[in-house]
């Protein structure tokens, strides 16, 4: 109730003063007196969906099942997974390896 009568807060250009226009035309800062002059923004139109939405969105087909095969049994041979890694000797310790530096 109170913001009603006293109007719009604003802030003076000149002097960075804060102060209430009290719904006056004529906007007057209280401290240096600068007159204001309250530009309207001109709105345009509103605006079409654009060119993004103009395409026309075709639905997805739906996959055919019939043309996958089904796997149902994988087969895991350790030997062959075991194949390509390196025989760890149980032996060596960290002072048996050299080092480049």
């Amino acid at each position: 109730m109170i913001r009603e009568k006293m109007g719009e807060k604003r802030r003076c250009l000149s002097c960075n003063t804060a102060f209430f226009d009290l719904n006056r035309t004529k906007i007057v800062c209280p401290k240096c007196a600068t007159v204001f002059e309250v530009i309207e923004p001109v709105r345009s139109s509103v605006r079409s969906a654009g060119a993004f939405n103009n395409r026309t969105k075709r639905p997805t087909p739906p996959l055919d099942i019939s043309s996958f095969e089904v796997v149902s049994d994988i087969v895991v041979n350790e030997a062959s997974e075991n194949a390509n890694l390196e025989k760890v000797d149980e032996t060596d310790s960290a002072e048996d390896v050299e080092s480049d530096a």
